[in-house]
């Protein structure tokens, strides 16, 4: 439970504040970061890395619910937002949208959060599953800070 209510209070911070920095795919935002993920059929853990010279992000979900482990990635932008041609996705085929922010620029906090949805098939039925995910960098990028 606590997962969750971290992911959605990020999510509301990453989305809804506008006073908070908005990063480039620089050194303000690239870095190793964890978290999660959660939703109405899936839920598990997130690592990714994203680089600080072209904002490619790289990394990989595991799900909780199914013990599979799935590659991710996309591009992130200059203001931080995944790219729409690259939106980021997974091996799953699920696909996720959201952006990258730094926090703290004193600190040099980070974090990314966002919306996922993929669709799926259980017991031999068509069905959608969504949710949210939430990041934050827990080192920085090398020749970066």
């Amino acid at each position: 439970m606590k997962k969750i209510a971290f992911t959605t209070a990020l999510l509301a911070a990453v989305l809804g504040q506008s006073t908070i920095a908005v990063a480039s795919a620089s050194c303000a935002i690239a870095g190793h970061y964890e978290g999660s993920y959660s939703g109405d059929l899936d839920h598990g853990v997130v690592v990714a890395e994203v680089d600080a010279t072209d904002g490619t992000l790289t990394g990989k979900a595991r799900s909780a619910v199914t013990g599979q482990t799935f590659a991710v990635g996309g591009v992130l932008n200059d203001a931080g937002y995944l790219a729409p041609i690259a939106a980021g996705s997974v091996s799953s085929g699920a696909a996720f949208s959201g952006r990258f922010i730094e926090t703290d620029t004193v600190a040099g906090g980070s974090a990314g959060a966002g919306q996922w949805t993929n669709s799926t098939s259980i017991n031999g039925i068509a069905m959608r599953a969504s949710g949210a995910w939430g990041v934050e960098r827990t080192s920085h990028a090398a020749g970066c800070r």
